[in-house]
Order: structure tokens, then sequence, then C-alpha cells
């Protein structure tokens, strides 16, 4: 038999290293699958699978960088390539091992502690210390099996001492190399839906992230699936060294108590510092919970009045039924940080993230209270739909995370099939269409359920689908009718269909405001909530009609939670608003498109995360008037201040520390 040229000889040698980590990559997620998902081992090769895309993407990463500077230096010498692989597959074996342990030890990722903590180096002391003592034995087994790696490598790299290729000739070599490469990098991305701006526009070359593999109904198994090397490379490095990340201006120890006793919780510095019991009013009989999410309703919309009559007369009709709270102020301006606080009861602290309003891998790592989590798990089901082409995978592995069986844009129009193309538009799933599916998936199962569903038709550009009514045109109003009459027809259908309706609590929201019809700051910034359906209709005596106090989206929880009989414990930012709010406790934390607000006591103050400055004004009404009162009320203002950064900072530090919700074992 002919020799194999050198070459491929060498090539050979690298392939092995890089079957080695990929043998590494899946025994990690064997052993994250057995040691914290016992409940589901028999998934353990759908987990395995479903993270080997990460595992490509952070090969692809390391092999074209190596490959890069080989092809910089001209020479692909046997020893430094195998010194090169050698060095990448040690540490790839360390971050997998260090991970597993730190996952047991702390409940999250190395990472989320790691880069949470950059601008407090001396808080990363504190947190591994006492691992570092208490596991003597670990550390030294860990630098032996680096050790033995070394003397491995070395001997590896004397066997190919031979191979000295010259990278650069003939011509056709280097194209070859350099083609191989950017194919090899390919697999760091992948294609994903968006919307579609153009007719052939409906997708876009994006880079891989964890989000996008978690294809479970399993907080674990989701977490198993995330590749610890690739999100170091992808997420965390890139966040570390833009520094686009401002720092926390109060210790921990100052944040923590003054938050708890915003929020009337007991002071103390508990593994789970915000976890308190909610207490459900009793009575009202509710088995079932729906939630409907409207894309852009703002407050002024629901209560507009065209000449021919109310924009969403259905939806009002469900006001007269039940409680309604119009002055509910929006967490964020983005439709990611509505859903996130209104399904978590959590501010979302997104310039902590580098200022994205995207759900983010460190957001998807942590482990939050929601409906599934607080609710009877072995008598209800949770499902959650959302039709948005955009960033589906982000509301699916999200809501996967939180307990819901979710379906997303590629799901909904699976299970349409020939009915797709014309049930979705440039946005996804027209409202019509997904309602439809929604209220199908819980009408067939004899169990109670939670639904929650976020919409999608009534964004810009607002069009009503073609073939449905336009009562009032094919503008952004035309939307909001066309939900309107989505929900009435919704409705109906559970009403017909579930023998139980009449235990089924009716809530509808909106994510953010969208179309305003007044001047005001602060109409742009309230969206409304309403509590209907039978129970509702029975128990309304019991409370106002319409509240108009100033709650926040992150209230909705555990107002919905205080509806239900028993107790359920929750941790979060939020209160009932059900329940008398006590003058001295936490204000509202909002944003919109450039400045984040902490309303409370009549002001508004105006913070800002980078820089630290804050402006204070007067709130009169849905005013917002435009004088800086800061050297007026310097008081105020630095207590507003410490308020507000006691809040906000608690919030994200106990997500990055996975200290907000216990997770059941």
């Amino acid at each position: 038999m002919t020799a194999a040229p050198r070459p491929l000889r060498l090539a050979a040698h690298a392939a092995g290293l890089v079957a080695l980590n990929v043998l590494i990559f899946t025994a990690y997620r064997a052993l994250f699958v057995a040691w914290f998902g016992q409940h589901a081992r028999g998934s353990a090769a759908a987990v395995i699978w479903s993270g080997l895309r990460l595992d490509a993407a952070a090969l692809a990463a390391e092999v074209v960088a190596v490959g890069l500077l080989l092809l910089a230096t001209r020479r692909a010498h046997g020893p430094w390539l195998a010194g090169a692989l050698w060095t990448l597959t040690t540490i790839n074996l360390l971050v997998v091992g260090i991970d597993l342990l730190f996952y047991h030890e702390r409940n999250q990722h190395l990472w989320e502690m790691l880069f949470a903590n950059l601008a407090e180096p001396h808080d990363l002391w504190v947190a591994l210390e006492p691992f570092l003592l208490q596991n003597p034995g670990t550390v030294a087994l860990m630098l032996g099996l680096v050790a033995g790696l070394a003397a491995l490598a070395v001997t590896h790299a004397r066997r190919l001492r031979p191979h000295r290729h010259d990278l650069w000739r003939p011509w056709p070599v280097p194209v070859g190399v350099l083609v191989g490469l950017i194919l090899i990098g390919l697999l760091m991305g992948h294609w994903t839906t968006v919307k579609r701006v153009f007719p052939h526009a409906s997708v876009e070359f994006v880079w891989i992230s964890s989000r996008h593999q978690m294809a479970f109904d399993d907080y674990v198994l989701n977490q198993a699936v995330v590749n610890p090397v690739w999100d170091l490379l992808h997420e965390y490095l890139p966040a570390a060294i833009t520094g686009s990340r401002p720092p926390y201006r109060l210790a921990a120890r100052e944040a923590l108590p003054l938050a708890q006793r915003l929020l009337g919780v007991p002071e103390g510095d508990r593994p789970y510092p915000l976890l308190r019991t909610v207490r459900g009013v009793g009575g009202v009989g509710i088995r079932n919970v729906v939630m409907i999410q409207v894309e852009g309703l703002g407050t002024t919309m629901l209560e507009h009045d065209e000449p021919s009559g109310p924009v969403m007369p259905y939806v009002r009709s469900l006001i007269a039924e039940g409680l309604y709270f119009p002055r509910v102020y929006q967490s964020f301006f983005s439709t990611d940080g509505a859903v996130f606080a209104t399904s978590t009861g959590l501010h979302w602290t997104n310039a902590f993230s580098g200022g994205s309003p995207r759900l983010t891998e460190s957001v998807l790592g942590a482990y939050f209270a929601s409906l599934p989590r607080m609710t009877d798990g072995h008598h209800r089901r949770s499902y959650a739909f959302s039709g948005f082409r955009h960033r589906t995978a982000d509301f699916v592995s999200f809501a996967r995370n939180l307990g819901y069986r979710a379906a997303g844009f590629e799901a909904i129009t699976g299970r349409l099939g020939a009915r797709a193309a014309a049930d979705a538009g440039p946005l996804g799933v027209h409202d019509g269409p997904l309602l439809r599916e929604a209220a199908a998936t819980v009408t067939r199962t004899a169990d109670g359920f939670v639904l929650y569903v976020m919409t999608g038709t009534s964004h810009s550009p607002w069009a009503v689908p073609d073939g449905a009514p336009m009562p009032l045109g094919n503008g952004p109003v035309g939307t909001f009718r066309y939900v309107d009459d989505c929900i009435r027809a919704f409705v109906e259908r559970l009403r017909a269909q579930r023998a139980d309706f009449d235990q089924t609590l009716i809530v509808v929201t909106g994510d953010h405001t969208s179309i305003p019809f007044g001047t005001q700051r602060i109409e742009r910034l309230r969206v409304p909530l309403v509590l209907a359906g039978p129970p509702m209709t029975r128990a309304r005596g019991r409370w106002p009609a319409r509240s108009e106090a100033e709650v926040s989206q992150v209230d909705i929880l555990p107002t919905i939670a205080t509806l239900l009989d028993g107790t359920r414990p929750y941790a979060g930012m939020g209160r009932s608003m059900l329940e008398p709010r006590d003058p001295d406790g936490a204000g509202i934390i909002t944003s919109d498109r450039t400045d984040t607000f902490y309303f409370k006591d009549g002001f508004a103050l105006r913070y800002d995360l980078h820089s630290g400055d804050a402006d204070l004004f007067a709130v009169h009404g849905d005013e917002l008037r435009p004088t800086n009162l800061s050297a007026e009320h310097p008081e105020v203002s630095r207590r507003l201040t410490r308020e507000f950064l006691a809040l906000y900072e608690t919030t994200d530090r106990l997500m990055r520390e996975n200290r907000v919700f216990p997770r059941a074992r």
C-alpha cells in the first residue's frame, strides 16, 4: 500500500485531535444530563445531538484561528500544530470540567458568574475561594490532568517533527487552505428566520447561539445543550473587550437590603433573597389562565374611539365584565423586555447586557419564577405561542426555560401546512391563525392549562391580512380592530369547547406602546391590563372595577398568582395590584427608546447607567414637566437614585448569580 503524502498524514493527525474534542464535548453533555437531569436521562442522546451544532461552532473558531496563524507564518510545522491543538484540547477539557463542577456548586454556568463580576474582581475570589479550599483533591486532579496532557502533547509533537510543509507554494495551496478555512468558519453561523422586508429576505445569516439550540421543554436539558467554550468566544469575551457593560454603583451589601426593604421582604443575604410566599385571595375559582399580550397595545389605543366607535370593542366589553388597570408602566420599549418583565416579575436590566434589547444568553441561563412554576404542574399544562418570524428562537428558548411548551414561527407554520402561505405575512403568522392554533391546543387537553400568547400583526407596518374585514381601514387602528376580532373568536371558541370555561381567567395586556394619540411623554409608557372571564365577573364586587393605581408590568405575575387559590412561592420585584400599595415601597422602573426612569412620590428620576448622571422631573398626571429639579430637591434626587440602583442592580446581580428562584430537584 502506498503511504499517504505527508501533508495528508499531518491533516489526519489534526482531524484526530478535533475528533477528540468532539468526544470531550459529548462526554460533557452526557455527564451534565446524568448529574443534573436525573428525571430526563433518556433525553441525553437528543441533548448531545442538539448541542453538536454548538460544538461545531466552537471547534470551527479554534481551527480557523490556528489555520490562519499557520497560513500567516507560511509553514505547517508538525510539532507546532500538535502543540496548538493539544493546548486547545486541554483548554476545552478544563472549561467543560470546571463548568460541570461550578454548575454543581452554584447552579449556573461558569462564565455567567465570572463576567458578572469583572468590574468587582474581589467578588470573583469570594466565589471561588471556598470551592478551591474545600476541594483540594479535585484541584490536584485537574493539575495532574493538565500535566498528563502536556506529556502526551510532547510525545505526539515529537512524532510529527519531520512534517514541515510550505503553505505558500505552489499557489493553489494557500488558496485551497483559505477556502477551506472560510468553509469551516461558516459553521460558526446559521440561517435564521427574520421579518420579511423584501420578497426574498425572510432569513439572514447570524452567529449561532445557545438559545438557537434549546429545543427542550425542560430547563435542565436546555442548559445541558450549552457549549461553554462557544459561549465564552461568542457571548462573553466580546462584551468584556468592548466594555459596554456599565459598572455597578452600589455595593451588594448596600443594594440588597435596601431593595428588600422597598419590596417589604425580610432583609438578609439568603440563597434566594427575594423568595416569599404569595397567598391567594381565595374563592375566585380559577382553573385555567390565558394571557394575551398584544403587540404595541398602549392604553390610549385601547381607550381610543373612532367616529364609528371603539377601536377594540370586544376587549372594551371585557373591561365591563372584569377589572381594568389603565396605568401599567411598560418595563421596556421592546417586546423582549416586556415579555421578560411580564413573565418573570423582574425588571429588564438590558443595560448590563451591553444595551441589547434581546433575550441574551445570560438571561436564558437563569431560573425564574413563572406561571408554570407557580401553578400545580400535575393538574395544569402550560403552553406559549408567538408567531413572529423575527428572533423566533429567542422567544421559544426563553419560554421553554420558564416551563412552557413553546411554539414559534416554524412550529406554527408547520402545523398550518398548506394554509401557511396565506396565514403568514412579512411579520409572521397572522393573529387569527395564531390564536386558532393556540385554542386548538388547549381544547385538545382535558387538564387545566396556562396559555401565553404574544401577538404580532399590530406591529409596524400595520397591515390587515388579506381577506380580513377592514372596518377601520388598513392602517394602525385597522390592525388593532383585527386583533380585537381575533381575540373575540378565540374566547368564543374556548367558551364553546372547554367545559371548564367558567373557571378561565382571561388576561389581556400590551407589551409596549406603539401608537399614541396625545403629546404627553407618559402616555408613551403606559399599557393596559384587563382581568376578565367568568371568575372575574363573579368576583368583581370584591375590588374596584377600574384602578387608577400606577403599577408596573412586573406586578402582573404576582397579581395573577394572588387570584389563584392557595399559596405558592414567588421571587421577583413585583407586588399584587389587588393589595394596598405601600407609599414608602418601591417605585416604578420603566424605559422608552432613549431614557430609563424611576417614578415615585410625584417625581421621575431619569438615570444614565453609563455616565451616572441623574435628572429629576416633576410629574403631574400624564405630564412630565421638562424642568430639571435636581438642584432644588437634591435630597429627593439622591434618595431616588439609591432606590433605583438598589432595585435595578439587585435584579441584575441575582439573575447573573442565578439566585432568583430555587430550581425543583
